[in-house]
């Protein structure tokens, strides 16, 4: 997996919340 699809996961993730 590419450091882009991890930091959009993880960006979403944290906007989430």
């Amino acid at each position: 997996m590419t450091p882009g699809v991890v930091a959009s996961a993880l960006g979403r993730i944290g906007r989430n919340r």
